[in-house]
């Protein structure tokens, strides 16, 4: 179904879904409470490799997070990021990108159920690219909307760049993320 949209189509309408159900939200006026909180979201990787003439092709995937919001604005967690096959001239390629985040929330009472952050992490990109589990360093920077349907519910949406290095350092690739965050 999303194949014959380009990507500014398919970003505007995870966005405009966003928004919406956003707005369904009755923000609580409760004070916040420090809380560890579990996220599970499905990927899209457009790929942005190096020196493969142009012939891979994006991958979905899945992504999830175990993390824990110390204050208002401010969070840090652990990332997995997996995609089973990203389409490249050699066949499927697997990846492997764990990360640790830390994620810096725009929030007043302005901002009602949106939360906008921006995240910055570092960690390993791994892939099985020629079947021996290629590794390197990652880092990856970004940006999200929280949309909070109650305190322990948000829906949110995320883009950010991974940049690999050592083996694996012609695999970057840009992640879409969609899904569910569970504060506990």
């Amino acid at each position: 179904m999303l194949r014959g949209m380009g990507i500014g189509m398919r970003v505007t309408a995870l966005l405009a879904l966003a928004l919406v159900a956003g707005a369904a939200h009755a923000q609580s006026d409760d004070e916040f409470h420090a809380a560890p909180y579990l996220g599970v979201a499905g990927t899209w990787g457009i790929e942005q490799f190096e020196n493969d003439g142009g012939r891979s092709h994006d991958g979905v995937g899945l992504d999830t997070r175990l993390g824990f919001r110390f204050l208002p604005y401010l969070a840090a967690e652990a990332e997995w990021e997996y995609f089973p096959g990203f389409d490249t001239p050699l066949g499927g390629l697997t990846t492997h990108a764990l990360t640790a985040n830390l994620k810096g929330f725009l929030v007043n009472e302005n901002t009602g159920p949106f939360e906008p952050y921006a995240l910055v992490g570092v960690g390993a990109l791994i892939s099985d690219r020629r079947g021996s589990g290629d590794y390197g360093l990652a880092m990856r920077f970004g940006g999200g909307m929280n949309m909070k349907f109650s305190d322990h519910v948000a829906f949110k949406v995320e883009g950010s760049y991974v940049q690999p290095t050592g083996d694996v350092d012609d695999l970057e690739y840009v992640s879409v993320v969609w899904g569910l965050e569970l504060s506990l």
